[in-house]
């Protein structure tokens, strides 16, 4: 029988649904990761790390996951050519659609090349 016949439908089917899957905590989520970060780090060190890493798995599942999304859903658009021949790409910005290519967000952040790293990050 088919809903196209008028009939109805016996199907089972008909009334499934499903939840679509959701991404949790990646962090949380990565067993092998933790256990390769237990094996690897003194446990000072690590019980240091973990609440950042656990913020980060939950942003990786949540404002990243959707940033991403944005990002894929409107990708840069080049322009043809700027002043004196170069070409030009302006990107989308997720953060504030109507600032155009100058929006502060969009703009890389500076990055200190002094960095200074621990001295067990050597081993």
């Amino acid at each position: 029988m088919s809903i196209a016949d008028g009939r109805g439908t016996d199907d089972p089917m008909s009334e499934f649904f499903q939840e679509p899957p959701r991404l949790g905590n990646q962090f949380d989520d990565d067993a092998l990761l933790r256990a390769y970060l237990r094996w690897r780090l003194p446990a000072s060190i690590l019980a240091e790390l973990e609440p950042d890493l656990h913020r980060l798995g939950h942003r990786a599942a949540t404002d990243i996951l959707a940033l991403g999304e944005s990002a894929e859903a409107s990708p840069p658009r080049p322009v043809p050519y700027a002043a004196r021949g170069r070409r030009r790409l302006y990107k989308r910005c997720a953060a504030d659609r109507s600032a155009g290519p100058d929006c502060a967000a969009c703009r890389p952040a500076p990055i200190s090349h002094d960095i200074v790293l621990p001295a067990w990050h050597a081993s």
